[in-house]
């Protein structure tokens, strides 16, 4: 083998692959999901069946499932979950890098000179795609569609290695990662022509070479699909569907236990797709990677032309193994110390070209239409474009090279005034330097996606979980509810070890819940609910117990003894109303109080009617500071929705939980718990004889502070304005009309940039359309908890209220907030918001 066959990936390629690689990996594992994040799909699914080598959903993905055993024994950090995550970063990061490879390749395919540019593209397009938000999306959570896309990118890059070197070996890798591809995801079948009409158009003899051992490669990887029988001898799928009969195996493995294949069945339901497929690219590669992707395929088709290759010098030598012709080697690579690689004449004739485009094109539009023309079960399937996009991804990439290529016509063509050309360096440089500037399409990406997409934060799911799984169940007790509630519990059982007691039963449908519930209460057990049942609130009797609901043939006639406080107060429709637990959510399990700010405080009502009621009552539970500012709030049908108050019977004890978030920013202190009835349509019920306000509690300063994020989705109109050590994060003033004299009250939210040190007021300015002000009021920004014991980092939520003076004329008055210490000229002043002063 010649050494350029031996070196077609050059070490210096090879480095910057793995240094994208080792880079996209690294921004994957910061964003990337802590445990189980989903419940409702296919997520939380492989995290349980992985680590548990269980049995997936078809075609039952044995090579998945055998990664993530690998991966949930061989990382030692995290949970089981979190370690099947790293599973879909790995694979999309080695995706990343092998778009980089790919692209290179091709463009070396097309024209060798350019190195450092085509390089610079090739960066561009595996940053591009691993930014790209759908791709971001599911590469951080355990997922089959990352993986897919690696041996996607990886069929690229090695027909486009054949397409260069022409080794059989290589020809004989592209059958066996095809053959492994089939023990992963089926589209891949999708492109079978076009791998074949991609050799073809090269050398339709080289399909013949070898031929026993390339379909030795492709069939011997079949064989991990025997991982289904041999797991079905002791298990079977999560849903219980799985027959482990040579029938059943072959219909999970061709997937005809589902319809899979669902088409879409209306031009409005496929302009529906298409619109939405506008939106998605959009949203991924932006209008200039669009336009990248559609000049690297227009300059493909360019480079097919007659003469458009003629000025590459060629001569004629020989090929021990292939007797073909080869280019000789042409001038060294932009300043790389890398010999530039001698090429075949006949690749670089415009067969090889067209090759190249046909692979690309015909690769991103057949897995395109494909994905327009899917239903997904759950909608636009925006996940199936992950396979198209890595070939959209790699055309962007010769997009960035082909812009540059008129700067490089342009400056060989001009000369300077002695009649030479201009500088090799010049030449050389400007492209490159035009190429870097694409750079900047992933790093906007990166921006862009990366508050939306870092998942390192999000425990709900698994504090969920957790709820569930600390809750005092009886033992032996049965969990009803959907497939992923309860594959939610067996995750904790079957990888924590927790309750393994327990009894989880899916059933999808309300009929199969009701006759699961009928059977296990028949059984003695005692039976929980996960969600609201139709027709059971009117067969048995429901209370809450945490997250879950109870069921029981007989009444409770007593509160629990542990209620720890007891009112006993009268309520005016017919209910009293026995006492309340608190419990506090800081770590998503009850705990004891404070709460934290920002945390959820969970409200167990004990609700006892006196005679029948006819309405079906909202339960309102308010979370109110000293001054009777609402900051937070669950206004619900009582018993998580699931037992109406017009079925509850005369003299039982009816237990309603309720979780109440306290808004982020809540400052520390004692705040007030106030419960309520209403009328579906928003009308408050006399509620407690004398008061509504039923006790108080603890709030403390949370031990990590919630994201700004989060913060300002709890705020009308999110703002980011900086005073010095403050930041005013938003407020929700609205433009009202008051009266002179009357008073004006709205929320802030500020977050501590640095600890303030000092106790900072708040001056508050009117000032007409001509610049005049006509009242400024100086106020302590946080007369409860001054600033000077906030601490850096720290999001505090506070009610400003001013009010207007009596001899103010009316005019529509803009509010201007600023901030500074006393006796001192505030940094700045800001408008927030208009209002206006009526006769």
């Amino acid at each position: 083998m010649s050494p350029s066959r031996r070196r077609f990936i050059p070490p210096l390629d090879a480095w910057i692959a793995l240094g994208l690689t080792a880079l996209v990996l690294a921004l994957y594992l910061r964003t990337l999901a802590p445990s189980v994040l989903r419940i409702f799909d296919d997520c939380l699914e492989f995290q349980l069946v992985c680590p548990t080598l269980g049995i997936a959903h078809p075609t039952g993905y044995p090579l998945y499932t055998l990664l993530g055993y690998a991966c949930s024994r061989l990382i030692p950090v995290g949970d089981a979950a979190y370690r099947v995550n790293v599973l879909s970063a790995l694979t999309a990061a080695l995706t990343a890098g092998l778009v980089y490879l790919s692209v290179v390749a091709g463009l070396r395919l097309v024209r060798p000179d350019g190195v450092w540019a085509g390089r610079i593209s090739g960066l561009v397009a595996g940053g591009t795609l691993a930014a790209s938000a759908t791709f971001w999306e599911y590469s951080t959570v355990a997922e089959v569609y990352t993986l897919n896309a690696l041996f996607l990118a990886a069929m690229a890059f090695l027909l486009v290695r054949w397409a260069v070197v022409r080794d059989r070996s290589t020809l004989f890798w592209a059958a066996l990662c095809f053959g492994l591809s089939l023990t992963h995801h089926r589209t891949m079948l999708l492109l079978a022509p076009v791998f074949l009409l991609f050799i073809v158009a090269l050398d339709w003899r080289a399909l013949f070479q070898d031929l026993g051992r390339r379909l030795l490669a492709i069939v011997l990887p079949l064989l991990l699909y025997l991982y289904i029988p041999w797991r079905g001898l002791s298990t079977t799928s999560l849903d219980g569907q799985y027959q482990n009969t040579v029938p059943g195996f072959v219909q999970w493995t061709l997937g005809l236990y589902s319809a899979w294949w669902q088409r879409v069945e209306s031009p409005a339901e496929l302009g529906a797709n298409l619109a939405a497929y506008r939106d998605l690219v959009m949203m991924d590669f932006t209008i200039v990677g669009v336009a990248l992707a559609l000049v690297g395929f227009l300059w493909l088709l360019w480079q097919i032309r007659p003469g458009s290759l003629s000025h590459t010098r060629r001569v004629a030598v020989k090929d021990e193994n292939l007797s073909q012709t080869a280019a000789a080697p042409a001038a060294p690579n932009c300043g790389s110390g890398e010999p530039q690689f001698a090429t075949r004449s006949h690749l670089r004739s415009r067969a090889g070209v067209g090759a190249l485009a046909l692979l690309l094109g015909l690769s991103y539009a057949g897995l395109t239409l494909f994905s327009v023309v899917y239903r997904g079960i759950g909608g636009f399937p925006a996940f199936f474009f992950i396979a198209p996009h890595v070939f959209l991804a790699m055309l962007v990439g010769i997009g960035v090279y082909a812009s540059a290529r008129p700067i490089a016509l342009l400056l060989d063509r001009r000369q300077t005034a002695d009649g030479r050309r201009r500088s090799a360096v010049c030449r050389r440089l400007l492209p490159v330097a035009y190429c870097l500037l694409f750079l900047l399409l992933p790093m906007f990406l990166i921006t862009t996606n990366l508050p939306t997409h870092d998942m390192s934060h999000d425990t709900a799911v698994r504090d969920a979980g957790c709820d569930v799984m600390s809750q005092p169940l009886e033992p032996d007790a049965a969990i009803v509810g959907i497939l992923g509630e309860t594959t939610l519990v067996r995750y904790f059982q079957e990888t924590h070890g927790l309750r393994p007691d327990l009894h989880p039963i899916p059933a999808d449908s309300e009929e199969a819940r009701l006759a699961a519930v009928t059977e296990q209460l028949a059984a003695g057990r005692a039976v929980y609910l996960t969600r609201p049942l139709p027709g059971a609130a009117g067969r048995w009797y429901l209370s809450s117990a945490g997250p879950l609901i109870r069921v029981r043939t007989q009444p409770e006639v007593a509160p629990p003894p542990t209620m720890s406080v007891r009112c006993d107060l009268e309520v005016a429709n017919g209910v009293r109303f026995l006492g309340y637990d608190l419990a506090a959510l800081n770590d998503g399990t009850e705990g004891p109080l404070p709460v934290e700010s920002g945390k959820r405080l969970r409200v167990t009502l004990y609700w006892y009617p006196t005679r029948p009621i006819t309405d079906d009552l909202l339960v309102f539970v308010h979370v109110l500071d000293a001054a009777g500012h609402r900051l937070g709030q669950d206004d619900a049908p009582p018993v998580r929705a699931a037992y109406p108050s017009s079925a509850w019977r005369p003299g039982e004890v009816v237990a309603d939980t309720h979780d109440v978030r306290v808004l982020p920013g809540a400052p520390p202190g004692a705040y007030r718990l106030r419960v309520g009835w209403e009328t579906p349509d928003g009308r408050a019920l006399d509620v407690v004889v004398g008061s509504d306000v039923v006790g108080e509690f603890p709030v403390r300063r949370p031990t990590q502070p919630p994201s700004v994020a989060d913060a300002q989705a709890t705020i009308a109109h999110p703002i980011h304005v900086e005073f010095g050590d403050v930041v005013l994060l938003g407020h929700d003033l609205e433009p009202v009309t008051v009266r002179p004299g009357e008073p004006v009250s709205f929320a802030t939210l500020w977050q501590a940039r640095t600890a303030p040190g000092a106790d900072y007021g708040l001056m508050i300015h009117l000032r007409d359309d001509s610049g005049t002000t006509h009242g400024t009021f100086f106020l302590p920004l946080s007369p409860d908890y001054p600033t000077s014991r906030w601490v850096a980092g720290e999001i505090v939520r506070e009610h400003i209220t001013f009010a207007v003076s009596p001899d103010l004329y009316p005019h529509v008055y803009m509010v201007e907030l600023s901030v500074g210490v006393p006796d001192s000229a505030p940094s700045r002043t800001e408008w927030i918001q208009d209002i206006t002063v009526s006769p």
